[in-house]
């Protein structure tokens, strides 16, 4: 709603998208370590997390016997936010917590977090607390300059099993912020107005630009979301957009059009995720039936 392990043997280069404001993945340079056996070590294969079915590579795995106090140190640290409210170190929603962890760091081989910083003018505050509406979150509304998650709200999602409407609203809020220089005419917002005025609506929610292509973004990442959009065919212009503008040329799931095996997603929600380090935007070889591409 609007208002550590460094691998050692993998060499990735970017380049930005003239006037984008994102990056755009280049085919990466690997020089892989042998093996005892004189073969290549392949990279980690990245487990599902809730909601997201191709996560990238951890960064930070989610801190499994922290202290919640501890555990907001960590994430503030780790992802260069600034934690407020009770809830963020109230057991009762340590669950909404780790979803929040797991989805920023599902998204750390690709530069959307940074500019998301940046354009809050490396202040980004996010508030766990009670909304002043009937939303799940926003982004200025309840507090100005600020994101603020309704945790109390969020157990209804967990109830109906669907921990993917709240990664998809995590990246949803997130890219509020990433748009507030829209006025300025980006480039990829400049794209995006383009297929948004020949596609039009896109989610039973987006029913303008600006919460159309909040949706386009938290739907390409929470490809386990309830009733996708993406799961259906007609969407392809959405998909490529946020590929190429927003997400460096990483994708989290199979094509549009194809449904997505979310078992393993669900799983997750009491799985802990495995701490490797990213070393940049690289790709990465997927299991069976998801696609990974530059």
């Amino acid at each position: 709603m609007l208002a550590g392990i460094i691998l050692p043997v993998l060499t990735v280069a970017t380049t930005l998208v003239a006037g984008s404001g994102a990056a755009s993945a280049v085919p990466a340079t690997q020089t892989q370590k042998p093996s005892i056996s004189g073969l290549p070590v392949a990279p980690p294969e990245p487990a599902p997390l809730p909601g997201i079915p191709a996560p990238c590579v951890s960064a930070f795995a989610w801190p499994e016997d922290a202290s919640p106090t501890h555990t907001r140190n960590l994430m503030q640290k780790h992802f260069g936010l600034k934690l407020k409210g009770d809830w963020w170190t109230d057991p009762e929603y340590r669950p909404m917590v780790k979803i929040v962890w797991q989805t920023l760091d599902a998204v750390n081989c690709t530069d959307y977090l940074p500019q998301v910083r940046a354009k809050a003018k490396h202040n980004l505050t996010i508030y766990a607390a009670a909304t002043r509406s009937w939303a799940w979150g926003d982004w200025g509304l309840t507090r100005p300059g600020a994101l603020t998650f309704d945790f109390a709200k969020w157990q209804q999602a967990l109830d109906e099993d669907d921990p993917g409407r709240l990664a998809r609203l995590v990246i949803h809020e997130l890219g509020h912020v990433y748009n507030v220089d829209r006025g300025d005419s980006p480039q990829y917002w400049t794209n995006f107005t383009r297929v948004y005025q020949r596609i039009g609506r896109f989610s039973d929610y987006g029913t303008n630009d600006m919460e159309t292509y909040a949706d386009v973004l938290g739907y390409y990442v929470a490809r386990c979301a309830k009733d996708n959009p993406f799961d259906q065919p007609g969407f392809q212009a959405y998909y490529d957009w946020a590929r190429t503008n927003v997400f460096n040329g990483v994708e989290f799931g199979p094509a549009p059009g194809t449904k997505v095996d979310c078992s393993e997603s669900y799983k997750a929600m009491s799985t802990p995720a495995t701490t490797v380090a990213k070393p940049g935007a690289a790709t990465w070889t997927p299991g069976p039936g998801i696609a990974r591409k530059p």
